[in-house]
């Protein structure tokens, strides 16, 4: 029997009941929604696939198994209901039950094996996974975080699991083509298209996903404030009746605000995003215009006046590079964006741009002049480079915080193109390839950019992959190269450590022949031996050492025909005595007949004594060896390994780039390498100072350039 309700009502209409519906209700129109927007990416996937596997079947030799892997295609596509099924019913499993954890799959016992399918997908998905989840991984703690205010209002206890995470995504391909049906070349193959597809597409639906989460009023929660929800009773965030301070602006963005796509994207019409440089960059350019007494006119550009120009300014084509770059890239931008309103009619007489326009040209004009200013650039370069200038400018009204960011994609790629660019005069086939990378990437932004962050994305991805290849070849060439002479610079110094031992004991002093060969050739070689493997301060090196004076004292008695002392010296280092001459590859028989030799020597005191003339042994090797003969680290090191400099007289014609592959802790010699990570100079301390001081060699700085100009302009505004 029902038990009655007080005054009537019916629980149905309880305000935790409706909100629990609402959520359910809001949580199915998600899922179907991002099923419908996430399904022709499989499609997609298999069209990329097959266009492949047909380019590499037109080859003259066809690798084997592409025949197979087309016919499994064609079979995929005819079973399509199938996949889909099975993509779908995925994808529900994800939602069955939200918010609560989804049921581990039974396997009947805790010791269970798991399937070679499963370890299969597990291999080939995870990386997949792992690529997409760092690439969202903002928007994705943004969803997660209103995902537990949805969770709250259908009665979750724990915090939920996000059902549109990668995770998901990934997991329902590989179960609508499971393995037992398509080989792991083929599904590589697959997720390889769909990483690259979902990479592209994931963006907009989790935008979708995070506007229609904000619109139904569930507010970005903390890990505190889900565990006050689940302990209050449930409401939506909407009603305001329960939980009303967890939806203010100090907790949540509110639902007009809350696309994380559109952050601050209000191009002026709204107070800019909090910002720390960039705000005491603007300042100082507004105080610059106040105090050079230009003012706004009587009207100011509108938000979609100025973007309607600035649009038409940055085009869509690549232009010709005829003209000569403007001396100053901020007066240029805006009598360029003046030209661009009067010629839409808009007089240029009665308007001008804003003070947040007027800002962001100053800043970002600012910016580009010091990346120019800090380069070597070639004319096509320069030109590009101030081309940038429109969507970059775009982006300052965009993001106020952008010049913060020092991971902002946008700065990223900036700052990627300009080091291709910088001291390259595409004089090689390297060069010029990376040239044309650099001129690709700023393409894209020039061309892409109108406000999605896809544009700057795409252009690091197209540095990256242009640029891999080719730094790991240079990191292996430079490694070979900076270790070669490591390995020269460790040998003289060790030489030149026992020509200095030897020398300090023998200068001026006379002594039987066999025994001054004995020190100058067997006793010495031993001592770099030593120092190569144990170093100057070992034990072993110094027990070597003492093997000298020892036989220096043996040779004093013997001169005295003191034969006790000889003896008794002779025997307490016999086998040191004996691995200096094993050390220099003797064998045991010869060993033993030098040694046998020295000892008759030693046993006549009226033998021939003479002053031994001994050669040093350092300075015999190749090039470069002169410099580093004398050990000891240099006073002062004014570069530092990885960074980079430009040699050049001036012009982009002759310079080139050039890193610091290392710097010699013994001499502080500086191997600089080209792109490829070949050798082109050695050079000693001395040489480096007199090149940095007269500027054949220009030294970039150990950040990127984008965050050396603004560091710059930080530092000027302040002062």
């Amino acid at each position: 029997m029902r038990t009655p309700t007080p005054s009537g009502d019916d629980p149905g209409d309880s305000p935790g009941v409706r909100a629990a519906n609402a959520g359910s209700g809001q949580l199915d129109a998600l899922r179907k929604g991002f099923q419908a927007r996430l399904l022709p990416l499989t499609a997609a996937m298999l069209t990329a696939c097959e266009a492949e596997l047909r380019a590499r079947v037109s080859h003259d030799a066809p690798p084997a198994g592409v025949a197979d892997a087309l016919a499994a295609l064609a079979i995929a596509r005819h079973d399509a209901v199938i996949h889909e099924r099975r993509w779908q019913g995925a994808i529900g499993q994800a939602f069955a039950g939200w918010p609560r954890p989804p049921v581990p799959v039974d396997r009947g016992s805790g010791y269970s094996l798991v399937s070679d399918d499963e370890l299969k997908a597990q291999l080939i998905g995870q990386p997949v996974i792992e690529a997409l989840e760092r690439r969202f991984v903002d928007v994705i703690d943004t969803i997660d975080s209103r995902l537990w205010s949805l969770a709250a209002a259908l009665g979750g206890r724990v915090r939920p699991v996000n059902p549109f995470a990668p995770r998901v995504v990934i997991e329902a391909v590989l179960t609508a083509f499971p393995g037992s049906e398509y080989d792991g070349e083929l599904r590589q193959s697959m997720l390889r298209h769909y990483e690259r597809l979902a990479g592209d597409g994931l963006g907009p639906i989790y935008a979708w996903i995070n506007t229609e989460l904000a619109s139904a009023g569930f507010a970005m929660t903390g890990a505190n404030d889900f565990t006050l929800l689940i302990t209050q009773p449930t409401a939506i965030a909407g009603e305001g009746r329960v939980h009303g301070a967890l939806w203010g602006h100090d907790n949540a963005l509110s639902p007009q605000q809350s696309s994380w796509r559109g952050r601050g994207v209000d191009h002026g019409l709204s107070a800019p995003r909090p910002s720390t440089r960039g705000d005491l960059l603007r300042q100082r350019m507004r105080a610059v215009r106040e105090a050079s007494g230009i003012h706004a006119a009587q009207r100011e550009l509108g938000s979609k006046e100025f973007l309607s120009v600035l649009s038409l300014l940055q085009g869509n084509e690549t232009p010709s590079f005829d003209a000569v770059p403007p001396s100053a890239t901020g007066p240029a931008l805006r009598g360029s964006l003046l030209q661009g309103a009067a010629n839409l009619g808009i007089s240029s007489d009665d308007s001008s741009l804003s003070d947040l326009q007027q800002d962001a040209v100053d800043v970002v004009g600012a910016l580009f002049d010091g990346l120019r200013a800090g380069a070597v650039l070639g004319p096509t370069a320069e030109a590009r480079l101030v081309r940038l200038a429109y969507p970059y400018l775009r982006l300052a009204l965009d993001d106020a915080a952008v010049f913060d960011d020092l991971d902002h994609p946008a700065m990223v790629a900036l700052s990627g193109i300009v080091e291709l660019w910088d001291g390259n005069g595409s004089g090689t086939e390297l060069d010029a390839e990376l040239h044309a990378l650099a001129d690709e990437a700023a393409d894209v932004i020039a061309n892409g950019y109108h406000g999605d962050l896809l544009a700057f994305e795409r252009a690091n991805t197209l540095l990256d992959a242009g640029t891999e290849a080719q730094r790991r070849r240079a990191e292996i060439a430079e490694r070979r190269a900076w270790q070669s002479l490591l390995g020269r610079e460790r040998l003289q110094a060790a030489r030149a450590e026992a020509d200095r031992l030897l020398q300090a004991r023998v200068a001026g002093r006379r002594m039987s022949p066999l025994l001054a060969e004995f020190l100058g050739d067997q006793w010495r070689q031993s001592l770099v031996h030593a120092w190569l493997r144990d170093g100057p301060e070992s034990e072993r090196f110094r027990t070597l050492a003492a093997v000298g004076d020892a036989m220096l004292r043996i040779d004093d008695d013997a001169a005295h025909a003191n034969g006790h002392a000889v003896a008794e010296g002779l025997i307490a280092i016999e086998q040191p005595l004996r691995a200096c001459y094993l050390a220099c590859g003797l064998d045991e028989s010869g060993a033993n007949g030098l040694l046998a030799a020295l000892i008759a020597e030693l046993a006549r005191p009226d033998g021939r004594r003479t002053v031994p003339d001994i050669l040093p042994l350092a300075g015999e090797g190749g090039e470069g060896d002169a410099r580093s003969a004398t050990a000891g680290a240099p006073r002062r090191r004014p570069l530092k390994e990885g960074q980079v400099v430009i040699a050049s007289s001036g012009s982009a014609g002759d310079a080139q780039w050039q890193r610091v592959a290392w710097i010699s802790p013994l001499s502080g010699t500086v191997l600089l390498v080209n792109r490829q990570g070949m050798r082109e100079q050695v050079i000693g301390p001395a040489e480096l100072d007199s090149a940095l001081a007269s500027g054949s060699l220009l030294p970039r700085p150990l950040v990127t350039p984008v965050e050396s100009v603004l560091r710059s302009l930080a530092g000027a505004a302040q002062s």
